[in-house]
């Protein structure tokens, strides 16, 4: 569900070189130094929650039942199912991030 409300704007953006945002960014900051960290953060930042969302749609739909099941809360099936299930994937979009950067 959050994948499809999210994904368009995130397919957008993605594609906006970070050269496009040297302008706005530098007119926002007024400081070339504050706009380089800030383009270099947008430019680096797309593998990460891209690979976030492709490893918490991966998680097994068995595990989520065993724990609905075993009567977990949503914050506790989040904590101790779904980000470790998804961890590897996010690692992998944090150190794709770094490479970028």
């Amino acid at each position: 569900m959050a994948d499809n409300a999210f994904n368009p704007y995130v397919q957008l953006l993605k594609a906006v070189s970070p050269l496009a945002w040297l302008p706005l960014g530098l007119y926002i900051f007024r400081d070339s130094e504050q706009t380089g960290v800030v383009i270099i953060f947008i430019f680096s930042m797309w593998p990460t929650p891209i690979n976030t969302a492709f490893g918490v749609a991966g998680v097994d739909k068995d595990y989520l039942d065993v724990a609905n099941t075993l009567g977990a809360s949503r914050m506790r099936i989040i904590f101790k199912v779904v980000i470790p299930a998804a961890l590897p994937d996010i690692r992998s979009g944090l150190r794709i991030s770094m490479g970028i950067t």
